[in-house]
């Protein structure tokens, strides 16, 4: 039986594609194409996506904050990557995701899946979407001097559903970078809380490498030195 679980609009494409077996080729000609328009639906949404998202944080007083390529985005220019087609936040409180979700929900977004380690049922990550743009919060946890996360991945050469199917769901990766502070930057004309500036290029160097001020749509999160797969697993809720 095949596993089911909601999808991003790029993830139904794909898994479309690898049903009639076409993944191999589409990949090869066609997938510049295929990024393209889930880059533009996202754009079309997201301005009004960020701004309910604005709303939902201030009524809620929940403490996130623009991480990832939100945050690359916000610090380079104010503003989305041109390439990227999600938003990313961090929480470290679990209570402040839950107060934050019931105003998303008033607000139109829907709950796309929910994500926890299956070593000890820990949530590390949610995904919620607005008119096709997506917003992910990744859960940050302390560890002594260091912030973790998790990020997720499919067998190389696999589908998200293909690698379900497989070992039973996605492969994990812990993400560790050193603490910093939170402080307001401007994004997208509104402001939101991100690492300070005292400790935004010692961030982003973590995260991105030395040259991350300069554009690079060819970056992919296997190049990230602090990214490392554990043996663990996500389960997808």
């Amino acid at each position: 039986m095949c596993y089911q679980y909601s999808m991003t609009i790029l993830e139904q494409i794909k898994e479309f594609i690898a049903v009639i077996g076409l993944l191999p080729l589409v990949k090869k000609y066609f997938s510049k194409p295929i990024y393209y328009f889930v880059n533009l639906r996202f754009k079309m949404s997201s301005t009004s996506a960020i701004n309910l998202l604005h709303e939902a944080i201030q009524e809620s007083r929940s403490e996130v904050w623009l991480e990832f390529g939100s945050f690359l985005g916000a610090f380079r220019n104010n503003s989305i990557i041109s390439h990227d087609f999600d938003i990313d936040f961090a929480v470290k409180s679990i209570n402040d995701l839950v107060r934050l979700e019931k105003e998303l929900l008033k607000r139109g977004f829907k709950l796309i899946r929910t994500i926890v380690l299956k070593s000890d049922n820990s949530l590390v990550e949610k995904t919620y979407s607005y008119k096709g743009a997506h917003v992910d919060f990744f859960v940050v946890k302390e560890d002594g001097r260091f912030f973790t996360t998790y990020d997720f991945s499919s067998i190389p050469g696999k589908t998200w559903g293909e690698t379900i199917n497989f070992i039973g769901g996605l492969r994990a990766h812990k993400n560790t970078f050193s603490k910093f502070d939170l402080e307001p930057i401007e994004f997208m004309g509104l402001n939101f809380m991100a690492p300070s500036k005292t400790d935004a290029d010692k961030h982003l160097k973590e995260l991105y490498g030395d040259d991350y001020k300069v554009p690079n749509s060819k970056w992919s999160l296997d190049q990230r030195s602090i990214r490392i797969l554990t043996k663990d697993v996500g389960l997808i809720k």
